[in-house]
């Protein structure tokens, strides 16, 4: 029938015109049986279960009652090829969304046998509708998600962490730190997480998937280090450097390693190095 639906059918037809008219993949058993489908009721009640049968449809009960989602052309294809166990898998790996789910979850959601479920998620991951993912809180166990979905940040531990190895990136983090500072010496004022943020992002630093709340996290810590103070604006948190007074000053203390606010991860080699520090070039240029 039109728009790839199983039976040509009024009733069919005025269930995805609904589908389009609000925009969503998921409609309420009201929305879907009122006559704003077009349709007479009993027709819809048949097309309904047609669509189910046909795996166009999914029925799932929520806190606003039953409701039914659209399933595309494509994934219902794949999903008919699947056996029934498979499906069960399939449904309950979906209902965990981006946090995922055990495998031992799995069984105890499906009541299926251990075997079962190990090869139903084998064929689900070679047929690329889910992955396997490593929580930073146990790397030694996988949660299964389905294949479009990116995992949350509970899982991931955000940005901060490499996705591979579940570890923490020292490299990364100091480049992000780095670019914060020298943007408030550039600036020699103080500025927003937003604006330290907007910063990284334009500066190339900033991976696609580092959020603002994630940039205000880190300032946070580096201003429990002592090198940042935190000040307000209203209600709005602004950071800006910590410059320390010197009672004296000596050749090393008129160098600029002696306020330089990331100067405790400054090493020969490192991100933050003598190498590369364009403050320190044009203070040795001097003599």
């Amino acid at each position: 029938m039109a728009d790839g639906m199983t039976a040509d059918s009024a009733a069919e037809r005025a269930i995805l015109a609904l589908f389009k008219q609000k925009n969503t993949n998921i409609v309420s058993q009201e929305d879907l049986t009122s006559e704003t489908v077009g349709a007479p009721r009993e027709d819809v009640l048949r097309a309904v279960n047609t669509l189910l049968q046909a795996g166009r449809l999914d029925m799932y009960r929520d806190q606003a009652g039953l409701c039914f989602r659209l399933v595309s052309e494509e994934l219902a294809r794949r999903l008919s090829e699947l056996s029934s166990e498979e499906k069960v898998v399939y449904y309950a790996v979906e209902t965990a969304a981006n946090n995922g789910i055990w495998v031992r979850d799995l069984r105890l959601r499906t009541g299926l046998q251990n075997s079962i479920v190990t090869k139903a998620l084998k064929l689900l991951e070679g047929r690329s509708l889910i992955k396997a993912v490593k929580s930073i809180n146990n790397k030694n166990k996988k949660l299964y998600m389905l294949f479009h979905l990116e995992p949350s940040r509970e899982i991931t531990g955000g940005s901060f962490y490499d996705r591979e190895t579940g570890l923490f990136d020292d490299i990364y983090h100091s480049s992000m730190e780095e670019c914060a500072m020298n943007f408030l010496t550039m600036r020699n004022s103080a500025a927003s997480a937003a604006e330290i943020y907007q910063h990284t992002r334009e500066a190339g630093v900033a991976k696609d998937h580092t959020t603002k709340e994630e940039v205000a996290n880190m300032l946070d810590a580096v201003a429990q280090e002592g090198a940042l103070w935190k000040t307000k604006r209203g209600s709005e948190v602004l950071y800006e450097l910590r410059v320390f007074s010197l009672p004296f000053t000596n050749a090393y203390t008129d160098a600029p390693c002696s306020v330089c606010p990331v100067s405790h991860k400054c090493r020969p080699g490192g991100v933050v190095c003598p190498e590369s520090c364009a403050y320190l070039t044009e203070w040795l240029e001097q003599f």
